[in-house]
């Protein structure tokens, strides 16, 4: 499995991903496993949803959606259920709520601007000005 281009000169381009792939993909394969082992998995019901929706099936995609907001809404005080919750409501075209959310997540403590920028489930907020406000309070939080 080849993970960044070794042909790439662009050293910046290639850190960025291969920050966003590397945890991307241990989420997945965590999911997963917690899956095999009936466990309910909320990254991985989310980005079987962006998957789902990506291939057009947008029944399967909606019943994903509602099982891993169930799994978020658990514990709704962490920054991860937060941004996941950003994720679920993103990926069903509620952008005001996906921002709601993700502006919750980074008041308890989200501090990734590269886990909010690369997050598939996020996709639908790029080019929004909200959300480029919202990687700018990171920013801030990061770097006062």
């Amino acid at each position: 499995m080849q993970i960044i281009n070794p042909q790439s000169t662009d050293f910046e381009q290639v850190r960025r991903e291969f920050e966003w792939d590397i945890p991307h993909r241990f989420n997945m394969a965590w999911g997963v496993c917690d899956k095999h082992r009936g466990l309910d998995s909320s990254p991985a019901l989310l980005y079987e949803a962006v998957e789902l929706g990506r291939l057009g099936r947008v029944d399967e995609q909606a019943d994903a959606l509602e099982a891993a907001e169930r799994v978020f809404k658990a514990n709704p005080k962490r920054w991860f259920n937060l941004k996941g919750l950003a994720g679920v409501a993103a990926q069903r075209g509620d952008l005001e709520a996906a921002l709601a959310w993700l502006r919750q997540a980074v008041e308890a403590g989200m501090k990734s601007v590269n886990q909010i920028r690369n997050d598939p489930a996020l996709r639908p907020l790029h080019g929004d000005d909200r959300f480029e406000e919202i990687l700018d309070s990171v920013r801030r939080q990061v770097r006062p």
